[in-house]
């Protein structure tokens, strides 16, 4: 999609979350409206019937609509599987009608729009999916921490791609903050895009803090990814003058992967490393 289309895509998704906020208010309230008027039903009372008829529909409604948003969900599952095959183009079509199928539940909406970012991401469209993301966190008033989390992950990931080191450690922020304790899985997510953010702005000695920790987490990490935050990891060290570690772990890295190859898919990558004395057998 085109930036333009982004955009309108976002305000058609802002719409939608709109009204189906104000029909579940308003199906709410008709149905409650029903159930407290049960005591003081008479027979005969037209006032009460109408009253009753129309709580019923509601009932009926929010019922029906729920159906629909069930719907929703499927399908986005089946654009779970299509991305899980790589299938790229049938999961972003796949995503995006389900972000636009009406749901009476923001999130399942939000995630199907999650995952399209996941795409445009996988495509090496970072502002696209970096647009989509801005706009999921903006949304998310009482946020789903999980969904949050991946959101912002994925953010600091697109921001970095884009050359924007300060604003992807302005999104990471909030996650290393919030005092709350991680699984090993987000351990591994965060890692590569963590000490790729802290070498990007400079912040060299919070990236070899903990240094023994950091490369037990990478070494559980895939290939490319290992040898990405080895790489990082030995720039970091160069610059703390931390020489031995850092010929050390550049040596680690070239055997997990070839760098060269790293760099041609992470934009903003080469900039980090093979401006350095630490790149020049890259």
């Amino acid at each position: 999609m085109t930036n333009l289309e982004v955009r309108e895509f976002i305000s058609t998704i802002r719409r939608q979350l709109f009204l189906s906020a104000l029909m579940r208010f308003s199906l709410l309230i008709l149905v409650t409206s029903g159930i407290v008027a049960m005591p003081f039903y008479a027979s005969e009372n037209r006032p009460s019937d109408i009253l009753w008829a129309v709580s019923l529909l509601a009932g009926l409604t929010w019922i029906s609509l729920t159906f629909l948003s069930v719907k929703q969900l499927r399908a986005a599952n089946q654009g779970v599987v299509y991305l899980a095959d790589g299938r790229l183009d049938l999961a972003a079509d796949q995503f995006s009608t389900a972000a636009l199928q009406f749901s009476l539940f923001r999130v399942g909406k939000l995630r199907a729009c999650n995952n399209l970012a996941v795409v445009a991401h996988g495509r090496g469209k970072f502002e696209e999916a970096a647009q989509l993301l801005d706009a999921i966190l903006q949304i998310l008033r009482r946020p789903d921490q999980t969904l949050t989390k991946t959101a912002r992950l994925l953010l600091a990931d697109c921001r970095l791609s884009l050359g924007d080191a300060t604003t992807a450690n302005e999104v990471l922020a909030p996650i290393l903050t919030n005092g709350q304790r991680q699984s090993l899985t987000e351990q591994l997510l965060l890692l590569p895009i963590q000490i790729r953010c802290q070498v990007a702005i400079g912040d060299f000695k919070s990236a070899v803090d903990n240094l023994p920790w950091k490369l037990k987490r990478a070494e559980l990490l895939d290939s490319p990814r290992a040898a990405q935050v080895h790489a990082l990891l030995s720039e970091a060290c160069r610059q703390t003058d931390r020489l031995a570690e850092a010929n050390f772990l550049m040596t680690r890295a070239h055997l997990y992967a070839d760098l060269s190859e790293i760099m041609d898919e992470r934009p903003g990558l080469r900039d980090l490393l093979f401006s350095t004395t630490s790149a020049d057998n890259i």
